[in-house]
């Protein structure tokens, strides 16, 4: 139930920040999809997200199988709402590699 909590409180967040305008469907399903791997602790500390590991999964299937999307339809998606599901491991693999890829550990 976090997960689902944490995706979806990203995207209110994120049309905060937008002043409630448009937001590219992969930025926003893919930050709201990066939130999944957050961790709230007992303490109330909350700790930075992991590898969403179901996002991960789909991701490497979806390449393996060569019926992907490719990264040219997930950037260029403009249709109203979100995107199709087999989008939304492109969309977070997107964002953690620009979250994650000058990070040394």
């Amino acid at each position: 139930m976090l997960e689902t909590l944490f995706h979806e409180a990203s995207h209110q967040f994120m049309s905060m920040l937008a002043g409630g305008g448009s937001v590219p469907a992969w930025l926003n399903e893919g930050t709201s999809s990066f939130f999944e791997g957050t961790v709230a602790m007992a303490d109330g500390r909350v700790l930075w997200p992991r590898a969403a590991e179901k996002r991960l999964e789909a991701l490497l299937v979806q390449m393996r199988s060569g019926k992907a999307p490719t990264l040219r339809d997930v950037v260029l998606y403009d249709q109203p709402g979100s995107y199709a599901a087999e989008y939304y491991a492109w969309g977070w693999g997107l964002v953690y590699f620009l979250q994650e890829y000058e990070d040394p550990a």
